[in-house]
């Protein structure tokens, strides 16, 4: 792996170039879709190693083939086509190292560009925005035109791809901890042509991994949550009660600050979510209420595997106590204190895994506690249905499954999609874009059982 200077990439910046941003670079001349790569596997691995927050990976396996206008291949990440080959350009399964190749394991498809003429580009852009990307790009500098990769941090960056005559594979990593990026772009500058294919597309939020939430509720029933440890610059939202957004971006300090007026009487819960995906939650109480001080939560437990119970003790009787299951607004228990000061809930089919009980009284003390249920790996009652619509897309539910429990889905054995169960014990997918003809839909729930469908397009 090579950590190159911004000279070898010939970085050209509208402003200073930002010291923050550092990139990685490895190239395997006249690599094969069947050879190894071993500079630009240890160029990935090492970009991977610096990134800070959740790695997520774009692999394009689940995206129809063929060209496209504008397609979003991943929640919030969409990509643009500009000037691109309408006959060769977009998501393919073929290729070789002069034009470009899957660099997925196990997978078969990238995206390919394929410039129709100079100034062709695919745009990547992302709400929210990252801090850092990655990827292969293969049959790079196998034509006449420059290959170009840039992006605008506060300053405009741009990086002139050096690939090999004889094609083959590179990795480039981007990292820029400091600052954030909203759109990335491939672009082919000072020439006519070229084509190459672009593979395994990571990209990591903007956080610090240390962010801190603290909420309250002040005397004029406004809720203010304050967020710290973030990234300068960095964007972060916040939900209360899952309906009222805002969006902020970190200060110089790495702090942010929310407020949501007029709230409504009672316990409220607040959801942040970092530039890199986490999610916080925290709660508070708007409104007039009493304490002992001496409340304890107690007895959380999961019985036969799945049924959660919670208890919370030396209440004020006839004060009201809010339960949270995992921050989830469906799976809310309010109860009063009974005479002894003690309130009970039980939530059903809670599901495998950990779950976070939350108690929120009425004075704004919170109480938290952490269980682990076993789950129940199937109901034994699950079944599946599936129909071709006259799009041309394939619809499957599953029901009566266990919530929280996984299952991995097929169609034809390909275009995997991971789906989880819901509270209700439901799951949904779809496939777009499917041929006319038969088609088998599959799905292997996490007891090793799997249903099968037919379904034709026509």
């Amino acid at each position: 792996m090579r950590t190159l200077s911004f000279a070898l990439f010939m970085l050209v910046a509208a402003g200073a170039a930002r010291a923050d941003v550092v990139v990685y670079y490895g190239v395997d001349p006249g690599a094969e879709p069947s050879d190894p790569r071993p500079n630009s596997d240890r160029t990935a691995a090492e970009f991977r190693d610096a990134v800070l927050g959740e790695i997520r990976t774009i692999g394009f396996e689940d995206q129809p083939l063929g060209s496209f206008t504008t397609l979003e291949v991943a929640p919030g990440v969409v990509v643009e086509a500009f000037s691109q080959s309408t006959n060769a350009a977009g998501i393919r399964n073929d290729g070789s190292r002069i034009i470009g190749y899957n660099t997925t394991v196990g997978g078969e498809k990238f995206l390919r560009f394929d410039a129709a003429s100079t100034g062709a580009s695919y745009r990547v852009s992302f709400d929210p925005p990252l801090h850092a990307f990655g990827a292969y790009l293969t049959g790079v500098g196998t034509a006449s035109g420059d290959v170009f990769v840039e992006f605008d941090d506060g300053a405009f960056q741009s990086l002139e791809i050096a690939g090999a005559s004889n094609g083959g594979s590179l990795y480039l990593g981007v990292t820029d901890h400091a600052t954030t990026i909203r759109a990335v772009l491939f672009v082919i500058r000072n020439g006519s042509s070229d084509v190459f294919g672009i593979d395994d597309f990571s990209y990591v939020g903007s956080c610090s991994g240390q962010e801190r939430v603290q909420s309250d509720c002040l005397s004029s029933m406004t809720v203010r949550t304050n967020v710290s440890r973030g990234v300068h610059g960095a964007f972060v939202e916040g939900y209360l009660d899952e309906e009222r957004r805002r969006q902020r971006d970190f200060g110089a300090q790495g702090e942010a600050q929310m407020e949501w007026a007029d709230v409504a009487e009672g316990a409220h819960v607040i959801r942040v979510v970092t530039g890199c995906g986490a999610v916080h939650h925290d709660y508070v109480y708007c409104g007039p209420g009493d304490c002992t001080g001496d409340e304890t939560l107690s007895q959380v437990e999961c019985a036969d595997g799945q049924t959660l119970t919670a208890r919370v003790i030396d209440g004020v009787p006839g004060e009201i106590a809010t339960f949270y299951l995992n921050g989830d607004l469906n799976q809310i228990r309010t109860k009063a204190f009974n005479a002894d000061g003690n309130v009970n809930v039980t939530w059903p089919n809670a599901g495998r895994g950990d779950h976070v009980v939350t108690a929120v009284m009425t004075c704004g003390t919170v109480l938290e506690e952490t269980v682990a249920c076993a789950g129940q790996d199937c109901t034994g009652d699950e079944t599946m249905t599936a129909r071709c619509s006259s799009l041309g897309t394939v619809k499957a539910e599953l029901t009566d499954g266990v919530p929280g429990e996984a299952i991995l889905l097929h169609l034809d054995g390909l275009r995997p999609r991971n789906r989880t169960f819901n509270f209700r014990g439901i799951a949904r997918t779809k496939w777009a874009d499917v041929p006319v003809g038969s088609h088998e839909v599959t799905a292997e729930l996490s007891c090793g059982d799997v249903l099968t469908r037919q379904v034709t397009c026509r």
